[in-house]
């Protein structure tokens, strides 16, 4: 449902930089489209100031950091619907060699951030905590494999991460009340360990990487039994479904393209204590020569558990998503090409959505004609939801060069619903 609920997305953005310093203004609507849909969120606009990483004179200390204001307006907001947010983020860092084959970087950083109202709606609040980590690269281990066509250079990078954000001692009373827009406002406590293993192989003769592999294991502190996150205002969860226990999933996620043509992707995230995915998805895509035509097919799966307590008791149950999306496409022309693409709800057996497209492209403009449908849900005359399916058309236009020079290419992948 997620995935295939429909919405428009309108956004603008104007930047600038000058060294160090980067400016952004940047204005977002994102609105619900079904005939129920009562859901809204625009940002109008945000304001962002930052200063990129950069040596402070002559000394071993790196400062950046950003101020951003943002003025929101949801339906799912309290009180009138608006909020209005000033986020400012200052970071030190002191990265360093330790002999030569590890690279380190200790930094600590500082979070102060004012909502003009809460959760509670009873005005406005303030957040203050502060963050920490250290990050250990190396040492990086490669080896050279040569073939009768080709060679390649294989790459292994252990890394080490540290990440603490004090628990809810700290500001704690108001961090609980801030209004959860994005991630800016997740303040959660955390003290994670993480181990990172970097695989990846590069062919000299095509200039480019073809695979590369990453494993990461992380490990919670605050999950230990007996261990504290601030439970003066916010008691842990250690025990429950969500959280059992110290080792968060392992992360694993792979990118390759062992030929020009072919690529396959896959990423999983892998729960210890029940031995099965939280997360799990597989891309394949095909690409002809000269691009003649070119297909993708993907499968995305998920899995939450929920929390009911109708009794006081709390009764936990997991709910599993599955969709499987498949895009083909023909280049008629230089200038014209034609696509279709569907989306298939493996749980509920229905396809949550087709799409055909008819593209042309010329040197400065294009222009695409969609035809597509999806189920609904529409209010009834006697006030009674029923389930159809709609069927929509859209013709749009976009004249390349504004805001940029030329039109981007489309990753493969991104060619779908």
């Amino acid at each position: 449902y997620t995935r295939t609920k429909p919405y428009t997305d309108s956004n603008a953005t104007v930047s600038a930089d000058s060294g160090p310093w980067y400016m952004s203004l940047t204005g977002r609507d994102n609105r619900g489209i079904d005939q129920v849909s009562t859901e809204e969120l625009s940002k109008q606009p945000e304001v962002k100031l930052a200063f990129l990483p950069h040596a402070f004179y002559n000394t071993p200390l790196w400062l950046s950091g950003d101020a951003v204001g943002t003025s929101f307006y949801s339906t799912a907001l309290p009180g009138a619907s608006t909020l209005n947010r000033v986020d400012v983020s200052p970071t030190i860092s002191t990265p360093f060699n330790l002999t030569r084959f590890f690279n380190v970087t200790p930094y600590v950083g500082g979070h102060q951030t004012y909502y003009d109202n809460n959760t509670k709606n009873t005005g406005p609040v303030s957040t203050s905590y502060y963050t920490t980590g250290l990050g250990i690269e190396g040492p990086r281990i490669f080896k050279i494999f040569k073939a009768k066509s080709d060679s390649y250079k294989h790459t292994i990078t252990p890394k080490l991460d540290y990440v603490y954000i004090p628990g809810y001692e700290v500001d704690g009373t108001d961090r609980l009340k801030a209004v959860q827009m994005d991630g800016v406002d997740n303040s959660s406590p955390q003290s994670v360990l993480s181990f990172t293993l970097l695989n990846r192989v590069f062919s000299k003769k095509r200039g480019d990487e073809i695979f590369w592999l990453s494993l990461q294991q992380g490990y919670d502190f605050n999950q230990v039994p007996g261990a504290g996150t601030g439970t003066s205002v916010a008691s842990s969860t250690v025990g429950t479904p969500t959280t059992p226990g110290p080792y968060v999933p392992l992360q694993f996620q792979l990118r390759s393209k062992p030929v020009g043509y072919f690529i396959f992707n896959m990423d999983m995230a892998f729960n210890h204590y029940l031995g099965i995915p939280d997360t799990m998805s597989q891309e394949l895509g095909f690409a002809a020569p000269e691009s003649a035509f070119y297909l993708s097919l993907d499968r995305s799966y998920s899995r939450q558990t929920l929390s009911v307590s109708p009794t006081g008791i709390s009764t936990y149950f997991t709910q599993a998503t599955t969709f499987d999306s498949g895009l083909l496409g023909f280049r008629i022309s230089s200038k014209y090409s034609a696509e279709a693409s569907a989306i298939y709800d493996e749980i509920l057996q229905t396809y949550a959505g087709t799409m055909f497209a008819l593209k042309f492209n010329s040197c400065c403009w294009g222009a695409t004609l969609n035809a597509g449908t999806h189920p609904t849900t529409i209010l009834n005359s006697n006030g009674t939801l029923s389930q159809t399916t709609e069927t929509k058309f859209s013709f749009s236009i976009n004249l390349k060069g504004i805001g940029d020079i030329g039109e981007k290419a489309t990753p493969l992948l991104a060619r779908k619903l």
